[in-house]
């Protein structure tokens, strides 16, 4: 049973590791974008499909840290909190609703797994509770 959960953690790790990756933004302008020599320079123009992915892949971790199935970050227990984790999944099902229909394929395969999986956890957790 243990090795199925670390398993199952390795493979919900991944997953969301991929949503991160697809969220990264371009850090250096191409030549074309860059500013001429002596340009006042600008903030940016921040890409907003990239901000909410960045956004669902927390709500995504929050999600699993919530129901008590990973660790928050710099700490090493866990602990369950099923409201939280309930806004969290709901949340990042409303993010992922909004950039639904920019998203690759692969990109909407592993985020309706990630959700469904939460789902399933969270009622599963629920059911115990």
């Amino acid at each position: 049973m243990m090795a199925e959960d670390t398993e199952e953690r390795a493979a919900e790790e991944e997953k969301v590791e991929e949503v991160e990756e697809a969220a990264e933004v371009e850090e250096a302008p191409s030549e074309e974008q860059a500013e001429p020599q002596g340009a006042a320079s600008e903030t940016p123009e921040v890409d907003v499909y990239a901000v909410l992915r960045y956004c669902l892949a927390l709500m995504i971790h929050q999600g699993w840290v919530h129901l008590g199935l990973r660790a928050a970050q710099g700490s090493t227990e866990t602990k369950t909190d099923l409201p939280k984790a309930k806004i969290a999944i709901d949340t990042a099902a409303l993010l992922y609703e909004q950039i639904k229909g920019v998203a690759a394929e692969d990109e909407k395969r592993a985020v309706d797994t990630e959700l469904a999986n939460l789902r399933i956890n969270f009622a599963h957790r629920a059911g115990t509770a």
